[in-house]
């Protein structure tokens, strides 16, 4: 996963999250509201539980989902790292594309 950035911790997660450059570029093009509510969710249940969302097909697998909101978040885990890498955040209609 190179071209991703590790993010401080808090103490209760597991898993390290790793959000790629350009997810880094969406979010900031997101209002500030809705990027509170995306990353709290990555926070919050994404890096202590990344198993519990949708597993992707297809060209997509090995990669997992979830939505808040408009928003598509597209992530991998890397068991043996125990990361999270943030891949995509977006637009629900343009996120498998």
């Amino acid at each position: 996963m190179s071209g991703l950035r590790k993010k401080n911790l808090s103490r209760t997660s597991v898993y390290k999250r790793i959000y790629k450059k350009s997810v880094e570029k969406a979010l900031s093009k997101i209002t500030k509201k809705k990027r509170t509510t995306i990353i709290k969710k990555i926070r919050d249940e994404l890096a202590t539980n990344p198993y519990k969302y949708e597993k992707l097909e297809g060209k997509f697998v090995g990669q997992r989902s979830f939505h808040v909101g408009e928003y598509r978040v597209i992530y991998r885990i890397n068991e043996k790292l125990k990361t999270v890498g943030i891949l995509y955040i977006g637009p629900r209609q343009g996120a498998y594309k």
